[in-house]
């Protein structure tokens, strides 16, 4: 496993760090959501895909697990502001968040109108001012206008000297981002700004695609741009980075709070045995998602993920293991720069956590887009669907409320682990 101490400069590193931490409109402003929350997903091809991987919900979960917050995608390949086609019947955009009940909506809206050069860009800020000046009047949730966020949309990923007018376009989508971006300002709502992160983290490592085509995110992409999204909506990922010191027995980071999420104890050194150190790592959160497998992840975006950092060790080449379980080789000088741990076993515990959301998401996707919406509410209603689909749409309501409590229970499990670095040369 690389050890900290193979990335660019550290200046580098300071200005990605803070980029990635905070592609926010205004300095660490409180969460947009809160305790009990329901967020709806609105918007296009961006939107809609972010239910397959289950990486925003997961970021959410696993960073405030105590905010229980219940997350439904109402995304629609192709949406745009003005454009939004559904089948008969289908209902409107009001009525589906009112039956979801919403208490926050997430907007992603521009991209296709980005690549529609026909169409003027004060016309688009106008339509979205328009939209979201008409969510601030509902009360979806039965009290009060929802919390709006504004997303805008990722950087042109292109390195094809064929494409001509990559130039433009890629002009065009800042343009349209500072729109989104006024807009935001204007309606006093939130603001994350992915096309700014996801120019530089394409500067950072252009070796790492974030994309599949160019303007859609690949499983990585979606990985990287939902932690930004989860900085506004419930905060920056508490620290994962464990710092110690070998030769003085003490740990620097993180400090002794009884209220701490990662609370860290060092046994002393007549009870380890032949280990180099020994901790007892107790934690009530499940670790952040690992990035997808084969991915190089971002220096920058490295931060996100657990860390240790040993110093005072004596030359040589040593083995951290986790209740048992190896998780990282690397010498002395590595674990005094600090080793990113990609994957712990707890991380298997993420991993199902996330499972389980895109389970629901896929639930919840048949709910709200059925392929045979003909017979469930279009002109084949009567008489057959009337009768066969109503109970088996409740079904599906059930099997997805379920999911909402297995994903509550699945963030906030207890666990105390022992961390071992041995010596292995």
């Amino acid at each position: 496993m690389p050890g900290r101490s193979h990335t660019p400069s550290l200046l580098l590193l300071a200005v990605m760090a803070g980029l990635h931490a905070h592609a926010l409109h205004a300095s660490e402003p409180a969460p947009a959501a809160s305790p009990g929350d329901r967020i709806c997903i609105v918007g296009n091809t961006f939107a809609d895909r972010l239910r397959v991987d289950g990486y925003l919900e997961t970021w959410l979960t696993t960073r405030r697990p105590d905010l229980q917050l219940t997350v439904r995608n109402l995304g629609w390949s192709g949406d745009t502001v003005d454009i939004r086609p559904r089948p008969l019947n289908f209902g409107s955009l009001d009525e589906h968040l009112t039956r979801q009940r919403a208490d926050l909506v997430l907007c992603c809206f521009g991209m296709s109108e980005a690549l529609d050069e026909s169409l003027d860009v004060a016309d688009f800020r106008q339509s979205l001012l328009q939209f979201v000046r008409h969510l601030q009047t509902q009360s979806y949730n039965g009290d009060a206008p929802p919390q709006i966020v504004l997303v805008a949309p990722i950087a042109l990923e292109t390195a094809d000297p064929r494409i001509e007018d990559a130039n433009r376009r890629a002009e065009r989508l800042q343009t349209i981002t500072r729109a989104i971006e006024e807009v935001a300002d204007e309606s006093s709502t939130r603001f994350v700004d992915l096309h700014t992160l996801t120019t530089q983290l394409m500067q950072e490592s252009p070796s790492q695609r974030l994309t599949d085509n160019g303007i859609h995110p690949n499983e990585y992409g979606y990985w990287a741009t939902t932690a930004t999204i989860a900085d506004v909506l419930v905060g920056s990922a508490p620290s994962w980075s464990i710092e110690v010191d070998a030769a003085t027995q003490s740990v620097t980071h993180p400090a002794a709070d009884d209220d701490a999420p990662l609370q860290v104890k060092l046994q002393p050194a007549n009870t380890i045995g032949e280990a180099a150190l020994r901790l007892r790592v107790s934690t009530s959160l499940l670790p952040p998602p690992a990035a997808p497998a084969e991915s190089l992840v971002h220096p920058s975006l490295s931060q996100l993920l657990p860390a240790l950092t040993v110093q005072g060790l004596p030359d040589g080449r040593y083995r951290l293991t986790i209740d048992d379980t190896p998780v990282a080789e690397a010498d002395a000088a590595q674990w005094t720069a600090g080793v990113t741990l990609e994957r712990l076993p707890a991380s298997r515990r993420t991993e199902g956590l996330r499972e389980t959301i895109r389970q629901k998401n896929e639930w919840f996707f048949h709910r709200y887009r059925p392929a045979n919406s003909e017979y469930v509410f279009g002109r084949r209603t009567k008489p057959f669907g009337s009768v066969s689909f109503p109970p088996e749409m409740k079904q599906f309501d059930q099997l997805i409320e379920r999911s909402d409590g297995t994903i509550h229970g699945q963030a906030r499990r207890k666990r105390a682990e022992t961390w071992s670095l041995h010596r292995i040369d």
